[in-house]
């Protein structure tokens, strides 16, 4: 079996799960409750009941058939699992217990095939409000849909490391068992990585569980005040040391500079993410505290370098209303602001689309999409035309230079900054070395010194 097929199979069962077919209808309930009641059916077979195991048999693969599912994806299903039921049916065969031996084998494939027939008629979505719907306590219905979305970010490390392995070792099809070990090891760190970004993002976007008050408002202008910010990594030299700044309300701030500077560290620490942080950072005259983190975030939008981290719910009508809900915002007023906001940004048709399924662009305008519906005051991003190709970029800009808001921007674009930014910051070992307009840009002196370069608009100029 190839590593990821089991990963491919849920989202060709999600993708089936949303064509029409004729056990699509049925409330999702009813679904679950008659595949609970075949499945107890299937296991209460006595083994020498050879009829009721062929009639079982013929009524599963009609509702295979009536549901639609694709033999390929049936295929896989029973390929992944009969190894399994081998090794609980085989110890049977020394006992010459022949009947055992294959009732283990047809009610593990019976039910197997029962619950694929399920996910392949009801979408995943369907299913999360229905367990709730039963009262099942919502954590563990959110820790569920968590789950789904952490196999798809363990997938997506392992297809891209997969593509890379083939690539550099010739191999057509799969991983050398020698390098099996390093090759899992790697994937797993690298999941776990892009895990504890997607938690982040749903962390500034208003947490799991802690429903709380309304959003409070800021009793000053948005004014973001920093003094003295020293950031810190365990057993590292200080990343920023004793960094003060303030950004005026409705500023749009490019911050650049080298790799390593220190610029994506001070985004984060602006909505209580990162490392080790001392010093004082004051937004809209609130202090950067667990008293006022969580309005703070739900104002001051953060918009993450990789979309896939940002993006974190299974359809995108869900992710875009998920800060909304978290603040207690009406579903009339939600569902008003979710026309707007989709309008405004050219995403009505992907409203029912499953976030995975997107291109970079489009994940790039849900998540900008996604902070818009908290009606934030600023907006911080980071390398936000990174995975965009030209015309996604030059929409994105657009949608920029049209908000009346602060924003502050990490960037290597400088393209970006020239044509949207009237503020430049340039960050180096830890310190600001220039602060200014659009005079930075031009001083190609300057910008050597720190490994950058002019805009592309001005070379040659």
């Amino acid at each position: 079996m190839d590593l990821y097929s089991h990963i491919e199979e849920l989202k060709a069962l999600e993708h089936q799960s949303q064509k029409s077919a004729p056990l699509q209808k049925m409330p999702a309930g009813i679904k679950m409750i008659l595949t609970l009641v075949f499945v107890v059916l299937c296991i209460s077979i006595s083994p020498e009941q050879w009829l009721f195991f062929a009639i079982a048999g013929v009524a599963i693969l009609g509702l295979l058939l009536l549901a639609k599912i694709p033999w390929s994806i049936v295929k896989r299903r029973v390929l992944s699992i009969a190894p399994v039921l081998m090794l609980f049916a085989v110890s049977n065969l020394f006992q010459n217990r022949y009947d055992l031996f294959f009732s283990v084998i047809f009610k593990g494939l019976y039910c197997v095939m029962l619950v694929t027939i399920l996910m392949g008629v009801t979408s995943r979505d369907d299913l999360r409000e229905t367990l709730i719907a039963w009262h099942i306590p919502k954590a563990f219905v959110v820790q569920l849909a968590l789950m789904m979305r952490y196999i798809y970010v363990f997938l997506d490390e392992g297809s891209v490391m997969l593509s890379a392995y083939q690539l550099r070792s010739g191999q057509h099809k799969g991983v050398d068992l020698r390098d099996t070990g390093p090759f899992l090891g790697s994937m797993i760190l690298r999941s776990l990585d892009h895990g504890e970004k997607i938690y982040d993002a749903i962390m500034c976007r208003g947490g799991l569980f802690n429903e709380g008050k309304s959003v409070e408002e800021f009793n000053e202008p948005f004014q973001i005040a920093i003094e003295d910010l020293t950031l810190n990594y365990p057993n590292q030299n200080p990343i920023l040391e004793a960094l003060s700044l303030t950004i005026k309300p409705g500023e749009k701030v490019a911050i650049i500079g080298p790799n390593g500077a220190g610029k994506s560290s001070l985004l984060l620490s602006l909505v209580g993410l990162g490392p080790k942080a001392k010093g004082t950072i004051n937004i809209g005259g609130m202090p950067l505290d667990k008293a006022h983190l969580k309005t703070i975030r739900q104002k001051a939008g953060m918009i993450f370098q990789n979309p896939d981290n940002q993006v974190f719910q299974s359809k995108v009508k869900d992710d875009l209303c998920f800060g909304p809900k978290k603040a207690n915002v009406s579903p009339e007023e939600i569902e008003t602001l979710l026309q707007a906001v989709a309008e405004r940004f050219q995403i009505e048709h992907l409203l029912d689309r499953y976030c995975h399924t997107l291109s970079g662009g489009e994940k790039r305008m849900v998540a900008l999409a996604g902070i818009l519906m908290m009606k934030p005051q600023a907006i911080f991003m980071d390398e936000p035309t990174v995975y965009l190709d030209p015309r996604s970029r030059r929409q994105l800009l657009e949608h920029l230079q049209k908000l009346a808001l602060t924003q502050l921007i990490v960037t290597h674009d400088l393209d970006l900054a020239w044509d949207l930014c009237d503020r430049v910051i340039l960050i180096d070992e830890g310190r600001i070395c220039a602060d200014g307009g659009k005079e930075i840009l031009e001083n190609e002196a300057l910008l050597a010194a720190h490994s950058l370069e002019r805009p592309f608009k001005l070379q040659g100029v």
